[in-house]
């Protein structure tokens, strides 16, 4: 991950490989620096990790202003999932809709669980949480939550803590 410190203030984050280094020996054999070369094939850079955190125990709205630079591709956040115990045991029904219409709906146990939105995965501190687990009959039908940029109006059930996750491409110089 290289940051850059552009003239706006803003720091932009590029992620790739440090492909060659060559040691830097201006007199003699002292090194006093080197050269790198760094490749990406990302055409953008990206923002630090922008964090919206909410906290339900019935039902609550919420939006998420993106401003990605991609207008017509989604960002697919990492949903962190804390469910309040209350004492209760069992498992905890919670539902994600957006503005889309679309929803997921989980069987969630009373402990938190990570929804990886890009990498289609939802795992626990232990690690994977099956999709039968989850109360998922249809794998194959499972909807995903995604950010479009504008706003993103965002509807939460159940008893629980939420916390959104995603980084927005920026084109850099563009703004």
């Amino acid at each position: 991950r290289m940051v850059s410190d552009n003239r706006d203030e803003k720091n932009y984050n590029y992620f790739g490989v440090f492909t060659d280094m060559e040691l830097f020996h201006p007199v003699g054999e002292m090194v006093h620096g080197f050269t790198a070369t760094f490749t990406t094939n990302a055409p953008y850079a990206w923002t630090d990790e922008i964090v919206k955190s909410c906290s339900s125990t019935t039902s609550i709205d919420i939006t998420i202003d993106c401003k990605t630079a991609e207008r017509l591709t989604p960002i697919y956040p990492v949903i962190v999932v804390t469910p309040h115990n209350n004492g209760n045991v069992g498992r905890l029904p919670v539902s994600i809709t957006t503005k889309e219409g679309k929803t997921l709906s989980l069987n969630l146990p009373k402990i938190p669980v990570t929804i990886d939105c890009g990498k289609t995965k939802i795992y626990d501190h232990l690690g994977l949480v099956s999709f039968e687990d989850l109360g998922l009959a249809d794998v194959g039908e499972v909807y995903w939550p995604r950010l479009w940029y504008g706003i993103n109006a965002i509807k939460i059930t159940g008893d629980t803590d939420i916390q959104f996750r995603y980084r927005e491409p920026r084109k850099v110089g563009a703004y």
